[in-house]
């Protein structure tokens, strides 16, 4: 908050938290900055999804990396699956070699496990804050909060009527906020920088 009131003197706090908020949930989704891993999981015999457990008032966005015995499986979209498999491909049983998100909280694995195993998923997911979430992960803070309230301010002043209502600077920080996410997004590509694994939350105000 103190990041985004000299940007936009006179807002809301209810319309700056939220501002704050969707432009926390923006970067991150874009950017994967919030990561975690995964506490190794069990199969089932015969089970193919798996639920993936994430911070409390955080949302899955995708699986960062999935491995089954230590083996790294692809992520697939079941147009592959049909065209590598089959359209049997859910019958298929046996060591899983492939795996598909139908929903966002789910992993399905391809082949379903033909045995029950302790601990045979392990991974890195990315997460984001929910729409209703009243904190965010302290990193966000820490690390980016001059590039969330440019987000947040970038979507403030295009609100019409408004005493920060400005088209031509909303812009100019909507620039800069896809510069921010897209310069973290390459850094975390190239290994240089990881959100911590413990979660701290901090309130958006």
């Amino acid at each position: 908050m103190p990041y985004l009131i000299p940007l936009v003197p006179n807002c809301s706090e209810p319309a700056a938290v939220q501002a704050l908020r969707n432009a926390c949930i923006d970067f991150t989704k874009g950017s994967m900055c919030l990561q975690g891993q995964l506490d190794p999981m069990s199969v089932a015999k015969d089970v193919a999804e798996y639920d993936i457990d994430v911070p409390k008032n955080t949302r899955l966005t995708q699986m960062i990396s999935l491995y089954y015995l230590g083996s790294l499986l692809p992520r697939k979209s079941l147009s592959y699956i049909v065209g590598a498999t089959g359209r049997d491909w859910a019958a298929l049983r046996g060591p899983p070699t492939m795996y598909t998100q139908f929903a966002p909280d789910t992993v399905t694995l391809i082949r379903c496990p033909g045995e029950s195993i302790a601990n045979a998923l392990t991974g890195t997911y990315a997460y984001v804050p929910t729409r209703s979430s009243t904190t965010c992960d302290e990193v966000m803070l820490e690390r980016y909060a001059e590039a969330i309230a440019r987000g947040a301010a970038s979507k403030l002043m295009q609100i019409p009527n408004e005493p920060f209502s400005n088209l031509q600077m909303a812009m100019m920080y909507h620039r800069q906020f896809t510069a921010d996410i897209a310069n973290e997004l390459g850094a975390i590509n190239q290994g240089q920088n990881r959100a911590s694994i413990s979660v701290h939350f901090r309130r958006y105000y």
